[in-house]
């Protein structure tokens, strides 16, 4: 009988890959890691990636059922629920489908929003509380780029220090009485937005060499870091959020004129006043001009302050059926296309449907 027993034939690359997909989540999870490496290898499994990956090395299909029940494996669908925003257009195409199965909206798209709070809906009572000075208009700030939201999380929330123990606190808060500056902000300086802590380590280890007694400071801090009796941890959280696209071709474009703006916007605007119907001026008025006409008729507070103006002319828009503004983000505004930010007015935070956190599989 043993005879007639062969092994399942194995695509020799997938199974590489699988094999080392398999052996660096077993390593990240092992209890000798550190916990914020237990958490990445546990974050890494649930992704469904190292699962799909070993199925399709030995051929198995990714789905399950039969004609109308025919769906994707669960390890499957997570893998493509974490690729595919990143992949354009055939991860649009793929989401579509996951959303269909799940009962959300098929039209809608993948944006991400960078914080260091945590919550489960945006609150219209803190919009303003982040960085900047809502530059491009009153509302949630949400980004179709993943990159940009992670820069904001990086500004907003950088990362936090933590320590193995007592000891290890008082160990690196000892060195300030001896004029040596604030140790966990010399920490967090080296280690960066990016929280590299191996950089860190060097950057300390070549610091000060024109003080002895400060180097040998820097040096302590960084065999606390090595030791990992001081450990740097990411802070704050990206949001995986779906914007329906019907709500986006009514959005108000930053940086087209009027004459360019979807009808829906143009109609809009001219019903609520903001433009003339015969102003043939408004033609090459961009939307930031627009907005700030929209300003226009504010009630006068004391002190004077733009965001008043704001609030009025972002609630003046959407009472008019405009939800809220798109702009090109920084990376694109050079090339005049690309990727876009989105303004979502307050009282529309229903449009704001929280898909995950932190790359994790449910909302919060």
């Amino acid at each position: 009988m043993a005879d007639y027993i062969r092994p399942t034939p194995r695509n020799p690359i997938l199974g590489l890959l699988s094999d080392a997909l398999t052996g660096g989540v077993e390593w990240m999870r092992s209890p000798q890691r550190a916990q914020q490496m237990q958490g990445l290898g546990g974050l890494l499994a649930e992704t469904g990636i190292p699962a799909t990956v070993e199925r399709m090395s030995y051929g198995e299909p990714l789905t399950k059922g039969r004609g109308m029940t025919t769906r994707l494996r669960p390890e499957a669908e997570a893998a493509l629920m974490t690729l595919a925003p990143e992949a354009v257009p055939i991860g649009r195409a793929a989401m579509a489908g996951i959303r269909a199965t799940k009962g959300l909206p098929v039209g809608a798209a993948t944006v991400y929003h960078g914080s260091p709070y945590r919550f489960q809906r945006f609150d219209p009572t803190k919009i303003g509380s982040g960085e900047g000075a809502q530059a491009y208009g009153y509302g949630h700030y949400v980004a179709e780029s993943p990159g940009v939201a992670e820069d904001y999380r990086r500004a907003l929330a950088g990362n936090k220090l933590t320590f193995a123990n007592d000891a290890a606190r008082k160990s690196a808060t000892k060195l300030m009485p001896f004029g040596f500056e604030d140790p966990t902000a010399v920490i967090k300086s080296a280690v960066g937005l990016n929280n590299d802590v191996a950089s860190a380590i060097k950057t300390l280890r070549g610091s000060y060499d024109k003080d002895p007694d400060l180097k040998a400071h820097a040096n302590y801090l960084a065999d606390l870091l090595e030791s990992g009796a001081v450990r740097s941890e990411r802070a704050g959280h990206v949001y995986t959020i779906d914007l329906p696209d019907p709500a986006i071709a009514r959005m108000l474009d930053w940086d087209k004129p009027f004459s360019q703006q979807s009808p829906d916007v143009r109609q809009a605007l001219q019903n609520a006043g903001v433009v003339g119907k015969d102003d043939w001026l408004i033609s090459g008025m961009k939307g930031r001009e627009i907005y700030n006409r929209a300003s226009f008729g504010a009630p006068v507070k004391l002190p004077l302050r733009q965001q008043d103006d704001q609030i009025y002319a972002s609630q003046r828009l959407r009472e008019a059926g405009i939800p809220g503004i798109r702009y090109l983000d920084q990376g694109s505004r050079g090339a005049g296309q690309g990727t876009s930010n989105f303004v979502v007015f307050p009282g529309e935070e229903d449009l704001l449907r929280i898909l995950s956190v932190n790359g994790g599989l449910l909302a919060p």
